[in-house]
């Protein structure tokens, strides 16, 4: 093996480690070749507003037909030989959004794991592991399970830490947005590093739909989802949103 070979293995072993497996690399890793960015993403960490309106955006400033019909890709489409000198390549831009824990932790519930959810493989193998028979589980109670059950909580990424899912620690990032302030954020990322004047933005103006949930935290559920996530809130803190 080549000490290419070798350093695209060990790349692609290392983010398969750290977010959970090839799916979720292929799943959360999104790659623009023109503009040049990778795009870092984490389930239930921004709208999918946000998602919209860099593709629409990304779409109506190139031309050509191949750019219109296949705007992102991920690492298994271009290799992860291609993958892995994409992100030694500081043409490319890596970036991602991030979002309050505890606010993301209660969208993935309502989506996945409450009793409103529909059935998934993801809630069938969750509850498994549980040993829960019944399809309800109070967000009180996994809270407190997934601050003492690493395990439990990293089993489908979209409970796993932001931290990890993007690879935060292996990833040499340019720009690390907040989704408390998406459009903000999204706009002056667009404005700095992909060259998009502000009048062609006006768009972002507009704001997404709220997360369709109402859950009251109380103080012992917000101590065990810290705990859970304190990766996250250290994130958030050297980060200094």
């Amino acid at each position: 093996m080549s000490a290419e070979d070798l350093f695209t293995a060990r790349t692609v072993a290392e983010f398969t480690r750290i977010q959970g497996g090839r799916f979720a690399l292929n799943l959360f890793v999104q790659i623009y070749e023109e503009p040049k960015l990778i795009f870092f993403s984490s389930p239930f960490s921004y709208p999918n507003a946000l998602q919209n309106q860099l593709t629409s955006i990304i779409q109506s400033t190139n031309s050509g037909s191949d750019t219109q019909n296949r705007i992102f890709e991920n690492p298994y489409q271009i290799g992860t030989a291609r993958f892995c000198e994409m992100l030694e390549d500081p043409q490319f831009t890596k970036f991602s959004f991030i979002r309050d824990p505890i606010d993301r932790f209660c969208a993935a519930f309502n989506n996945v794991m409450s009793e409103h959810a529909p059935a998934s493989d993801q809630k069938e193998l969750l509850l498994k592991y549980l040993g829960h028979n019944s399809g309800e589980l109070l967000l009180s109670k996994f809270a407190e399970i997934i601050a003492e059950n690493t395990e439990a909580r990293d089993l489908i990424p979209v409970f796993r830490p932001q931290r990890n899912i993007i690879a935060y620690d292996f990833v040499e990032f340019d720009f690390v947005g907040n989704s408390d302030i998406w459009q903000h954020d999204l706009q002056r990322f667009l404005s700095e590093y992909v060259g998009i004047s502000d009048d062609k933005l006006t768009s972002l103006k507009k704001k997404p739909h709220p997360d369709e949930f109402m859950y009251e935290i109380d103080n012992s559920t917000q101590i065990c989802l810290e705990n859970a996530y304190l990766a996250d809130y250290e994130l958030l803190e050297e980060l200094q949103f």
